[in-house]
């Protein structure tokens, strides 16, 4: 099967939903961090898998917790691209080589309205 490409106007659209998973996502890892008692770990790792899950039944995948970091695949030409959300950003605005993570992000030059729309540089 195909891997699902996102143009960035997607995954904009997806940023409201995006701040409530990692926000919450970010508040249970602090619990976690606070607790030790057994059945409390217990649920708060469940809890924490389900809203990853989440993330990734929408297209992203969590790259860094920590961070807040998620990442969309993206066709730019005959390759694929990461492109790049922060918690914290209100709009979607970077983008990566699939071997070049955080460190590697460039900004998009231009929001395409179409998947497979090569604006980005």
């Amino acid at each position: 099967m195909a891997q699902r490409t996102f143009s960035p106007s997607e995954v904009q659209a997806l940023i409201p939903s995006l701040e409530l998973l990692v926000g919450r996502l970010m508040e249970l890892q602090s619990e976690l961090r606070a607790t030790s008692a057994q059945g409390e770990l217990e649920r708060l790792q469940a809890d924490i898998e389900a809203l990853v899950m989440r993330i990734e039944e929408l297209g992203g995948e969590l790259k860094d917790l920590e961070r807040g970091l998620v990442d969309f695949p993206c066709r730019r030409g005959p390759e694929i691209v990461l492109l790049c959300w922060q918690f914290g950003e209100k709009w979607l605005a970077h983008w990566h080589g699939v071997d070049e993570g955080f460190a590697g992000r460039k900004p998009l030059d231009a929001v395409p309205a179409e998947r497979g729309t090569q604006l980005l540089n």
